[in-house]
Parts: structure tokens; sequence; C-alpha cells
């Protein structure tokens, strides 16, 4: 059983506040570095609602609500069956905080985000395992506490959501068309030579995908519409500079010549990346 770990509130929060992600990610065989996203020009209300934010607290907040009560809870007590009862937030790269203000005598507890990243964690069940323990519970008292409600894949799902609200995008094939439900998938993989969390976004509308490290998905602030649309603009900028007029005549789906060296396309090195942005450099 994972012990408890008693933390320093207010240093969790100042933790939480400074805590800073380096944005970078894989384009299929392309490797950009990202600048700093610019917000000007952008609506308030648009930056707001396309930001990533935090799905890993956000499920995991759910999961617990629906989970309560818990060991060492009175089950008459409306309290604990509160909506605002439970709060999950990052305080650092590898870790989440939990704050249960019916419990507010109780130190917060930590969990590993990397046990949020596990799709059948159940976070309710784990979290009702610590607090038995501070109660003095024994292991089949608690499970008698269990949801058995899994965390699922709270960031593939999250980045599905907003991608698809951005429809239609500027290099989509028929910009007058309805939207499409479903023209994004992000799924999770493990390079394993890398020993490394990816994510592949796959765009179905253009048979284009994108792997992204995982940890790329963690600044809770970037603008997932506004992240893609540049890679859409970085791609075919790249496809337009390489690529004979002849390869592009018959084709409708362009952007996958960039990984099909039979089609007219070239490997492609590390992004040679300067004040301006990302530089594409095609290999010979």
């Amino acid at each position: 059983m994972e012990k408890v770990k008693v933390v320093d509130v207010e240093q969790l929060h100042a933790l939480a506040g400074a805590t800073e992600t380096t944005e970078s990610v894989t384009l299929g065989s392309l490797v950009p570095v990202m600048p700093e996203d610019s917000w000007e020009g952008e609506p308030t209300s648009l930056r707001h609602t396309f930001q990533l934010g935090d799905p890993l607290g956000e499920v995991a907040k759910r999961l617990l609500t629906e989970g309560a009560p818990f060991p060492g809870d009175s089950l008459t007590n409306s309290e604990a069956y509160e909506l605002g009862r439970i709060l999950v937030y990052r305080v650092s790269e590898s870790e989440h905080v939990i704050t249960d203000s019916y419990r507010w005598l109780d130190d917060d507890i930590t969990v590993l985000t990397t046990f949020l990243m596990d799709t059948k964690f159940c976070i309710a069940d784990w979290y009702a395992d610590q607090k038995g323990l501070l109660a003095g519970y024994p292991r089949d008292e608690c499970e008698e506490y269990y949801s058995y409600l899994s965390m699922g894949d709270a960031i593939g799902d999250r980045v599905e959501e907003i991608l698809n609200m951005g429809q239609p995008y500027s290099c989509d094939a028929n910009l007058e068309a309805e939207e499409t439900e479903g023209q994004f998938v992000c799924l999770p993989y493990l390079a394993v030579m890398e020993g490394r969390e990816y994510y592949q976004v796959i765009d179905k509308e253009l048979q284009f995908d994108l792997d992204v490290p995982a940890e790329f998905f963690c600044n809770k602030r970037l603008n997932l519409i506004h992240w893609y649309e540049r890679q859409l603009e970085k791609s075919f900028q790249e496809l337009n500079s390489r690529l004979r007029p002849e390869s592009m005549e018959w084709e409708i789906n362009h952007l996958r010549l960039l990984f099909n060296p039979k089609e007219g396309g070239h490997g492609v090195s590390i992004a040679d990346t300067d004040k301006e942005g990302t530089t594409l450099i095609p290999t010979t």
C-alpha cells in the first residue's frame, strides 16, 4: 500500500505557481522546438476555452467526489458529500496534491502524477486506503468504500475534445463541410527504447499525425487549437519547400508525403531553431 505523504501546503502552493514546462513536440520524423506562445490579439474568452487545463486533476477530482464517503467520514453528515469537498492540483512535474475540506484537520495527501496517468488507476479507492490507514481501519473494511472507477485516459480525452472544437482548420480539404465527429484521436504509447511516454495525435481528415511527448501536455496554459494550427502551417511550408510539383498534382492528402520518400519526401534532421521560430532542415 502506498504510504501517505505529509506535505507542506504553503510550499506546495508556491511550487504550483512556479512550475514551468518545456514546450517541445515531435512531429512524425520532424522535431520542432516550440517558442513561447504569443496571446496578443487573441480574445480572452477563446484563450480560456481552448487552454488544456489540468485534465488529470479534473478527472481525479470528479472521481473522488463520486467516491465519497471515505473511511472515517460521518455517513450522516451532508458535508461529506458536497461537490466542492475535494480539490486536486499539480504541484510539480511529478506530483499532484489532494485537499479535503471535510477532513480539514488531516494533512493533504500527494499522489504521483504517473499514477493518475495510469488509465486503470482507481484514485478514489486508493484515497480510501490512505484515509483508512490514518483512521486505523483494516484493509478489508477500506474495500467496503471502493467505487472501482478508473482514471481512463484523461489527457487523451481532453486533447481530442478541444481539437474537435476547433474545426474546421485552415488546411482542411472542405472548409464548408459540417463538423466531423471524432476527427481527432489522441492515443498514449511508450517508446520502449527511450523509456518515454508519448501521445500520438491523429487527424483523420488530413491523414496527419503528431508524436508528442506526454510531458508537453502538462502545460495547463497550452492553447491546443493555436498550437495545432501552427503545426499544420509549418508542415505545409516544409512540404512546399521540398516536394516536386509533379508529386503534388494528383495527391489529396499532401501531408502524408512528408513521411513517404517514394512519393518525393525526404528524411528530416533535428530542427534548427532560431529566435524567429522553427526551421526544419531536410537531410540529403
